[in-house]
């Protein structure tokens, strides 16, 4: 079963990508990005390589952008990186995509995510 750090600021939102994904991957939600380059620091340092198959984070959040936040997770071997952007990041998408990274626009489509992981969707 595939691994997924889920980062996003709303609780409510975040609460609502687990339970869309859950059974399908194994899930770890937070809503701080700094909590989250953490645990990608300690996992991949005590997995001794990558822990995490794929992130979905969201662009902007407080502490650093979804975009560095993206950049520490490639750095620390996830394979599948996903920014969520609402209306304030759409300036950004070509960016984001040419740096391969996949990019879903709010409100996210639940069975184009489940297609990325690989898993059954909500249908």
């Amino acid at each position: 079963m595939k691994r997924l750090l889920i980062v996003h600021g709303d609780r409510l939102f975040l609460k609502s990508l687990e339970t869309l994904l859950k059974g399908k991957v194994q899930t770890l939600g937070t809503t701080s990005a700094n909590a989250a380059a953490k645990v990608l620091e300690v996992n991949t340092r005590e997995s001794g390589g990558h822990f995490f198959d794929a992130l979905l984070t969201d662009c902007n959040m407080r502490e650093m952008s979804g975009l560095t936040l993206a950049r520490k997770a490639r750095d620390a071997g996830v394979k599948e990186i996903m920014i969520m952007t609402g209306g304030g990041g759409a300036d950004q998408i070509p960016m984001m995509k040419s740096r391969g990274f996949h990019v879903f626009e709010k409100p996210i489509d639940d069975d184009a995510l489940c297609e990325l992981l690989g898993v059954e969707g909500v249908a």
